[in-house]
């Protein structure tokens, strides 16, 4: 098959969840002997690194556009008195169309291959230049974040912003369900959201997952506690600010020792001025894998979001303990209590950790659990081989 992958953000270095999910289907697909052309924007945020790896394959082309995505405050200020959403009118680009148009001149291709809602701006150039059919990847169901983010904001101002952004944004995505061949949800949670919205095409489920498993235990960090995240997103922040502000005071009250290590893209100064004892803000790392390696607990403190927490999935996979919510592990497999633990309040949610820390045995238990669960439902090999059978079952 030749695959045109479109996407918003550079997925090398793979360092956030939806990077991970992007750049592991584009490796599957080549090593399973399939053509793959990536078109993506290159933003502020995520440009093109040059230290960056990139596949190797002669089956592999690769071309990106500057793209300024930026938030701008007028333009978001007179977006008010328009019916367009801005989330998405930020990634519209005539520079990026011109070169989409090239390749779909130049070249023909059996799939389009999108890696998200925002990329539905292009499909009425796609389908006035090629006759392939058009395929959704969806990372999580957009307006399903904005939502929960409104419900939780306390500020009448901005709750009444986050619920015209969240209006907005389902029509754009009720829109856009009617005009793909295919859907490619991260979740069946997602999925079944997408059917109430009016989805009635074909589907196929498509996991983030990981290409292998590690060993389990706590290296020497049965006290360590750990989060990592791009900041750039408003649920990491609502849930780091909970965590800083609610959660680790109950747990350093009870276990001095305790040491909570904050990293991630995208941080503000002020974070690294905090005064709370044990917590250590890093910002971004180099390596995820060195970053975990010497830490047991992983802490993802979500109250809002959608899709799926790959980043779950890499911590279980490297046999850590995963303490989240029920919405940071949504449309993930798991028993709680067994491969992850799961608490929705400050308190619990201290305890949880307060009871994990220094516990060798529990944190042993735990993680080999959580790569048992990895290895029978979250390998990458496996769950791209599904998503070809359905491609190709539908060419």
């Amino acid at each position: 098959m030749k695959i045109l992958q479109l996407c918003k953000k550079v997925p090398w270095p793979s360092k956030d969840g939806e990077s991970i999910a992007i750049s592991s289907i584009t490796q599957n697909l080549l090593e399973k002997g399939h053509h793959v052309t990536l078109l993506t924007m290159s933003t502020s945020k995520h440009s093109l690194d040059k230290e960056a790896t990139l596949p190797e394959n002669d089956k592999f082309a690769f071309h990106h556009v500057n793209v300024d995505t930026s938030i701008n405050a007028m333009d978001a200020f007179l977006n008010l008195f328009s019916a367009q959403s801005y989330n998405i009118q930020r990634f519209d680009s005539a520079t990026y169309r011109a070169k989409l148009i090239e390749l779909l001149q130049n070249e023909s291709f059996d799939f389009i291959h999108l890696e998200g809602l925002y990329l539905c701006l292009y499909l009425d150039t796609i389908r006035k230049y090629t006759k392939a059919k058009v395929s959704l990847r969806g990372h999580n169901v957009e307006h399903e974040i904005w939502e929960r983010l409104a419900q939780n904001e306390k500020s009448f101002i901005k709750k009444a912003y986050l619920k015209l952004l969240t209006k907005r944004l389902k029509s754009y995505e009720l829109k856009q369900l009617s005009k793909i061949d295919l859907l490619v949800p991260i979740t069946q949670k997602d999925l079944d959201c997408f059917h109430i919205l009016g989805y009635k095409g074909k589907h196929y489920v498509l996991p983030g997952g990981v290409g292998h498993v590690g060993d389990s235990g706590t290296n020497g960090g049965a006290f360590k506690c750990f989060f990592l995240g791009s900041m750039d997103w408003m649920p990491n922040q609502e849930g780091v600010n909970w965590l800083m502000k609610e959660i680790w005071p109950k747990v350093i009250a009870k276990a001095e020792q305790a040491e909570l290590f904050i990293a991630g893209r995208n941080f503000e100064k002020a974070a690294f001025d905090h005064k709370e004892k044990g917590i250590k803000v890093i910002g971004e790392v180099k390596s995820a894998d060195a970053y975990m390696s010497d830490k047991a607990i992983m802490i993802v403190p979500l109250l809002s979001g959608s899709g799926m927490r790959i980043k779950i999935i890499e911590a279980m996979s490297k046999g850590k303990v995963v303490i989240t919510t029920k919405v940071g592990a949504e449309g993930i497999t798991y028993e709680n209590g067994k491969d992850i633990l799961i608490a929705d309040d400050a308190t619990h949610f201290a305890n949880q950790i307060i009871r994990c820390l220094g516990n060798e045995d529990m944190i042993k238990q735990i993680g080999d659990n959580a790569i048992k669960t990895v290895e029978k439902y979250y390998l990458n090999n496996k769950l791209v081989e599904g998503l070809i059978d359905f491609y190709q079952s539908n060419n």
